[in-house]
């Protein structure tokens, strides 16, 4: 009952998600990470005077990817910003039309995992002072890494930028039906972590942490659960 619960969230709940007032649950963090070839110089200082695919203009990519390249003392003078998204830049990367490429994305991510079986790739690690820098300014961004061994050739674990995926509700919705689908979500996690990896992270104490009031219905389940008081 749970599991179709998930596997039917996407398609029936899809408006709910998207015109909303209430925060069901944080979900998992996303991270922001620079990839380039290997024979590429893999610091953010290399990255000037190079065409460097930022996201599409008003995306969650290309928000996040000029905030680290500001936050490093970047302009749109200082690189040649490349406008699409990270799965058209790794083709364009595999045919050397760009240099580098910023991904938000949960780790493993298919298109980087083709980009590193056919090509040697680098992720370029954010510093720890930058990454206070960022997150002091902007509180719903975090800490993140991508562990070693994910992606061929990345050998040592890669500090950057992270983001909370929120669940988002429309404040009316009934309490119980909020409150069965953020059950069905923790309660069911080893079938999540069998969808993508990432899901593995998901727990109580970061499930709370939201930016916006949560509704009554999550509220019961974590109650519940001793994630709230």
């Amino acid at each position: 009952m749970e599991t179709n619960i998930l596997r039917s969230l996407s398609i029936r709940f899809a408006p709910i998600l998207l015109l909303a007032s209430t925060a069901g649950c944080s979900m998992l963090a996303t991270g922001a990470w620079v990839i380039n070839p290997k024979d590429v110089d893999a610091e953010y200082d290399g990255l000037e005077g190079k065409r460097v695919a930022v996201g599409p203009p008003g995306g969650n990519n290309f928000v996040m990817t000029w905030t680290i390249l500001k936050a490093y003392g970047f302009t749109e003078k200082d690189i040649k910003p490349v406008y699409q998204t990270y799965v058209e830049s790794v083709g364009a990367m595999k045919d050397g039309a760009i240099d580098a490429v910023f991904v938000l994305a949960g780790y493993p991510t298919s298109a980087i995992l083709d980009l590193s079986t056919t090509r040697d790739i680098r992720m370029i690690p954010m510093e720890s002072n930058m990454i206070k820098k960022v997150t002091d300014e902007f509180k719903f961004y975090s800490d993140g890494a991508v562990p070693p061994g994910v992606y061929r050739g990345v050998t040592q674990t890669i500090p950057g930028l992270a983001v909370q995926n929120v669940w988002i509700a429309y404040k009316d919705l009934p309490e119980t039906l909020v409150y069965k689908i953020v059950k069905a979500i923790f309660d069911q996690k080893d079938y999540l972590v069998t969808v993508h990896k990432k899901a593995a992270e998901m727990n109580l104490q970061d499930a709370v942490k939201v930016p916006c009031p949560m509704h009554p219905g999550a509220i019961k389940y974590f109650k519940e659960k001793g994630a709230l008081k």
